[in-house]
């Protein structure tokens, strides 16, 4: 591969979330060692500019003026660049400026909402049709499961799943994460639906870099609830393969869980998530899906769900997340930064 250097712009808080950030750290693995990797984000926290201490940084001002973010970080590109966009404020005109200084652009995209100028776009929803796009003739679309944005310990979980049936299934390990920031503290929520539950031993709570409700939490302790914050990926490995059941957002948390092999009920937390939920549905990859008002009996009447439907899960949870998505996006990064 020749020295292109590769530019993820993403912004990540407490109020948006991680997950744009985290998918460019997927990403960033895929890619691999030995070339220069560089993120640009508007004034990180501490806790995220921690997250991105391995990566070179672009710090730039916070501003909800697009325009003018479009035109900071474009001056700070050059033809040789690969860049990387992954977030809603990334539209079509921010798309232009970046084109405008000779990228190489590589849109990650979910919601399908604007004109496409980017020379490849990858959506890893498993619903993603090229139809619903409008693009440019030159756009490559890189689209499903098989592109799965997911970091490298996750993927390698995949070759190691059991493939062993359930013979029964009685929930005694409970794993909970709604997501790296949580705005609505919706975890709360779960826990304490599930601690009315006395055949549950243990519920474990994972919160994010940018979770700020974490003394919430510390009063549960005594009841079985441990937390685990800030998790590596492979403690994320090791955390989903702890759990009997897992209780986690529509987002890519639930990519991770499935990509590892474990029962779960999906929670849509987000408008953005609808697609995904409609997809653990039709698919029968998650063993429910509800909404973020759910009523607690609905989510403590999975605990009787069937070993059968479990297993019926599991199987199609093999099926679209077979861990080699890490390979076809690297293989995509070796061409365009080759060209």
């Amino acid at each position: 591969m020749t020295d292109k250097r590769i530019v993820f712009r993403a912004d990540g808080n407490a109020r948006i979330g991680l997950g744009h950030v985290m998918r460019c750290t997927a990403i960033a693995e895929m890619v691999g060692t030995g070339r220069t990797l560089t993120f640009a984000i508007q004034q990180p926290t501490p806790a995220v500019r921690d997250l991105l201490h391995r990566f070179d940084l672009i710090v730039l001002p916070e501003t909800t003026d697009y325009q003018a973010d479009a035109a900071l970080f474009a001056s700070q590109l050059t033809s040789r660049d690969v860049v990387v966009l992954d977030g809603y404020s990334f539209q079509a005109a921010y798309q232009r400026a970046i084109k405008q200084t000779g990228s190489t652009l590589v849109a990650v995209d979910d919601l399908a909402a604007w004109h496409q100028y980017a020379d490849v776009v990858i959506n890893h929803g498993g619903m993603a049709t090229r139809e619903v796009y409008q693009a440019e003739p030159y756009t490559q679309f890189l689209l499903g499961t098989d592109y799965a944005l997911l970091r490298k310990p996750i993927l390698e979980a995949a070759t190691h799943r059991s493939g062993a049936s359930v013979s029964h299934f009685r929930p005694k390990t409970i794993l909970v994460n709604l997501g790296g920031a949580d705005p609505d503290n919706c975890s709360l929520r779960v826990v304490n639906s599930l601690l009315t539950q006395a055949a549950i031993d243990e519920i474990h709570v994972i919160l994010g870099a940018a979770n700020p409700h974490r003394a919430s939490f510390e009063s549960l302790r005594q009841q079985g609830v441990r937390l685990l914050v800030n998790l590596s990926p492979q403690q994320m490995v090791d955390s989903i393969r702890a759990c009997d059941l897992a209780v986690v957002s529509c987002s890519t948390v639930s990519y991770e869980v499935a990509t590892v092999g474990r029962p779960f009920v999906g929670i849509i937390t987000a408008d953005n998530q609808i697609g995904l939920r409609d997809f653990y549905n039709e698919q029968q990859i998650a063993l429910r899906v509800l909404e973020k008002d759910f009523a607690p009996a609905d989510l403590t009447s999975v605990l009787q769900i069937s070993p059968s439907e479990v297993n019926q899960s599991l199987t199609n949870q093999a099926r679209f997340f077979d861990g080699q998505s890490g390979k076809r996006i690297g293989t995509l990064f070796e061409t365009l930064a080759a060209s």
